[in-house]
């Protein structure tokens, strides 16, 4: 919407939504003055007419994205992986040995190659920058440094080579071929200069010509149309004579080419005025780099919440690029609500997280929701215990107990196999289990528990702890005291397994039967429900398995 002063661009579905924030972005790489440059009102950002018109957005879109994803494109990286390559020449000069000199022979194979500088993208940025007056041969300037023997005369030929790479217009350029494929054409595509044909063009120009061109000319022709065969904008519902295509954007919407089809009455429907495409071309800035991915928290109850919550997120929790393919989407989803219930933005409903996998070019959704938040926030303690812990199931097969904690609370699943699988491990391994009572407690938040639950779950837990030290004397070592009651917890693992709640009273009372000790009333006075048996239970075997460890016991952590 625009009026005399300033457009309004309000909250909507989450990649329109991934815009606006990826504008306020641009706005602040802009050093726009808030207030007088742009504003915010509750579910609306504010944009000054004049501030758009004046600028060049082309460039300033250029600007922030280079500003933002630089840091890890490829060629960030090449440059890097050539200041390393001075001290190993240098060594090598000295030494001559056959390791050096594989190390070498792989770096100028990544570097040369199409894995480094030879890459497609390259050349037709050296195309782009001939008409700026660059004359670059990279193909031929490559090909040439391969060819050199001896490694010192190499490695001044490729000093001189980074030394034009990393002229201002020529890294600007070199960089956004990067980003364009690495992370726009991620949202986007077959606009600008994603359009294939385009590609050998200037990438300032083709994206004026595309969304700058018909933004500045809507913002100064905007009065309302009554023509009937105007078309309306499906964002903002402006009548315009002439609007854009949405298809450009990926995975959103039906091609527009089939919608001409009989079977759509041949009247295409989904169409976006300039301003709302400028908006979506700006999403990708609204999205937050996770490796190979993109990542983007939908918690739209305002735009200052939506812009902190995203903003926070990535200058405090910001998984590192570790450029693996296997990039677990658990991890980043954990990592990230992390980030969230740090920036204490729970009071709000649900949260929509939206992952933009690069391997299957799909979108990912996860609704968290508001109560899942909330047993969060209440158990941050219990799972900042749990994040370094990580067991070995079975050989070489490992699982971090945190990760599986959180996921249990996402599935709404409960935690109680969980539980089962490392006591019954402990067991067979001699490995501490004390940390596992946060389990415990963390599944009580979960199942809505009350402080009397808690409080009783504590007091089966030091009852296990006691009749331990009863049946085990205080000096008997851990180890040899967990030998003398494997078969014991055993047993009442494999009852709690099974739901099975009379055999787990009838263990109980015999082992203090046994003793000649009355049974504690924690037991005799609770039990009404399995999920009573399972949390009593698992924390009474707990207390039965509470003893620190000698330094020779075997201790699992990562």
């Amino acid at each position: 919407m625009v009026d005399e002063d300033f457009v309004k661009i309000e909250i909507n579905a989450f990649l329109f939504n991934a815009g606006i924030v990826g504008f306020h972005y641009l706005l602040e790489n802009m050093v726009a003055i808030k207030g007088q440059d742009y504003k915010i009102e509750e579910n609306a950002l504010f944009i000054s007419k004049e501030f758009l018109e004046k600028s060049d957005l082309a460039q300033a879109y250029i600007d922030a994205h280079i500003q933002k994803f630089s840091e890890d494109a490829t060629f960030t990286r090449i440059c890097k992986e050539i200041e390393s390559m001075e001290s190993l020449t240098e060594k090598y000069a000295a030494e001559e040995s056959k390791e050096l000199k594989k190390i070498l022979d792989d770096k100028y194979k990544y570097l040369l190659n199409n894995t480094g500088l030879a890459r497609n993208s390259y050349f037709s940025a050296c195309t782009i920058l001939e008409e700026q007056g660059y004359k670059i041969d990279l193909s031929a300037l490559c090909k040439n440094i391969k060819e050199v023997k001896d490694y010192q005369e190499k490695y001044i030929h490729l000093c001189k080579l980074k030394e034009v790479l990393i002229e201002e217009k020529v890294k600007e350029t070199f960089l956004m071929k990067d980003i364009i494929y690495a992370r726009i054409n991620s949202i986007w595509s077959n606009r600008a200069f994603l359009n294939t044909s385009n590609s050998k063009k200037n990438m300032h120009d083709v994206y004026e010509k595309d969304f700058i061109a018909p933004l500045k000319g809507y913002l100064k022709d905007c009065k309302p149309i009554k023509n009937k065969k105007a078309k309306s904008c499906i964002e903002c519902g402006v009548l315009l004579p002439k609007t854009i295509d949405i298809s450009f954007l990926n995975d959103s919407v039906d091609d527009m080419s089939r919608k001409k089809s009989p079977f759509w009455d041949c009247k295409p429907d989904a169409y976006i005025c300039p301003l709302c495409a400028f908006v979506y071309s700006l999403a990708p800035l609204g999205f937050q780099t996770l490796g190979r991915n993109l990542i983007f928290v939908n918690s739209n109850t305002s735009v200052e919440v939506l812009i902190s919550t995203n903003k926070g997120i990535e200058s405090k929790y910001k998984i590192k690029n570790s450029n693996k393919e296997n990039e677990k989407y658990q991890l980043i989803l954990n990592n990230m609500v992390q980030g969230i219930i740090a920036e204490k933005i729970v009071e709000q409903s649900n949260i929509q997280v939206i992952v933009r996998d690069k391997a299957t070019e799909r979108y990912k959704f996860t609704v968290i929701a508001k109560d899942i938040l909330e047993v969060l926030n209440r158990c941050q303690k219990n799972l900042e215990k749990l994040k370094e812990i990580s067991i070995e199931i079975s050989p070489k097969v490992w699982i971090s107990v945190y990760q599986e904690v959180l996921k249990n609370v996402f599935d709404r699943s409960n935690q109680y196999g969980l539980l089962n699988i490392i006591l019954k491990n402990s067991l067979k391994e001699n490995t501490l289990t004390i940390y596992l009572k946060n389990v415990v407690d963390i599944q009580i938040e979960m199942s809505g528990g009350t402080k009397m639950e808690k409080a009783n779950a504590d007091n089966a837990f030091y009852r296990g702890r006691d009749l331990r030290r009863l049946i085990c004397g205080e000096k008997t070592k851990a180890q040899d005291a967990d030998n003398k009651l494997r078969g014991f917890v055993y047993q009442l693992l494999n009852a709690l397994q099974g739901n099975d709640r009379e055999q787990f009273w009838n263990l109980v009372f015999r082992m203090y039967s046994s003793i000649s000790v009355p049974v504690p009333k924690v037991f005799l006075e609770t039990f009404s429900s399995e999920d009573e048996l399972q949390y009593l239970g698992y924390a009474f075997v707990l207390g039965l398995k509470n003893e620190k460890y000698n330094s020779e016991d075997k201790v699992e952590e990562a």
